[in-house]
């Protein structure tokens, strides 16, 4: 009953994460799930890979991305590890905040 109502859902909401993770519970047909909308929630919190997970899955949607870039950064390895990753520096910033400092961002308040 469960995946019949959530293949028949218009808008998907949620974080990469969590709609991974649905789409994931309908891995015997996940082609039955064809959303008109993805709501990427916590945008501010993505990073940039993250972010990209439901356009991965879903390359046709339309997708917003809603988020506080200014609240809490993505998390990643903490700064003060004895070996520096290579894209630490990447990872610690969000999609949606790097949109920001470029001035991409459609609406802000």
């Amino acid at each position: 009953m469960m995946k019949d109502f959530i293949r028949s859902a218009n808008i998907l909401v949620g974080t990469p994460v969590t709609i991974k993770n649905l789409l994931d519970h309908l891995s015997s047909e996940p082609e039955a799930l064809r959303p008109d909308l993805i709501i990427n929630d916590e945008a501010g919190r993505s990073t940039e890979a993250m972010a990209l997970v439901p356009l991965a899955m879903f390359p046709e949607t339309p997708t917003l991305w809603l988020g506080d870039g200014k609240e809490l950064v993505p998390m990643h390895r903490a700064a003060d590890s004895v070996e520096k990753p290579l894209f630490q520096d990447q990872r610690s910033m969000s999609l949606l905040k790097r949109a920001q400092d470029t001035g991409n961002v459609d609406f802000t308040f």
